[in-house]
């Protein structure tokens, strides 16, 4: 295999192959990276193939070939940050949308004496309690 920097070089001149050598050089340890900050495949492999375009597309602009491993790790961690906005912004929602009663009597679930009574109800406290409580441990 070619030295790291001679096919850099390479690349950067238009070199398909030796993009497509870099590209099997580096997919690995990106992946791995983008796959331990989200512990999630599907979101690793989607960093993994934006780093790979956007390194195809800007290659040729990189001033210096011995700072290609933090440029393509920041082009990497700059996709990280961007799917895990989306995925925050995915995951956003009012509180105000989860009115138990929807136009029945609000109560505090603790001080209902009579919890049993209605299954309708004690489902739907029993849902937004765990809700809640998954929105507390974000």
């Amino acid at each position: 295999m070619m030295h790291s920097d001679t096919l850099i070089a390479r690349a950067r001149e238009g070199d398909k192959n030796a993009q497509g050598k870099l590209v099997q050089l580096w997919y690995k340890r990106i992946y791995n990276f983008s796959y331990k900050f989200f512990f999630d495949h599907d979101l690793a492999m989607e960093v993994a193939q934006k780093t790979f375009i956007s390194m195809h597309k800007n290659l040729a602009g990189l001033q210096e070939i011995t700072r290609f491993k933090s440029w393509l790790y920041t082009i990497a961690v700059n996709y990280c940050r961007e799917e895990a906005r989306k995925k925050k912004a995915s995951r956003s929602f009012s509180l105000n949308e989860l009115n138990p009663g929807d136009g029945e009597e609000s109560y505090r679930w603790e001080e209902s004496h009579q919890r049993h009574e209605n299954p309708d109800k004690q489902l739907r406290h029993s849902e937004l309690s765990d809700l809640l409580q998954e929105c507390l441990m974000l």
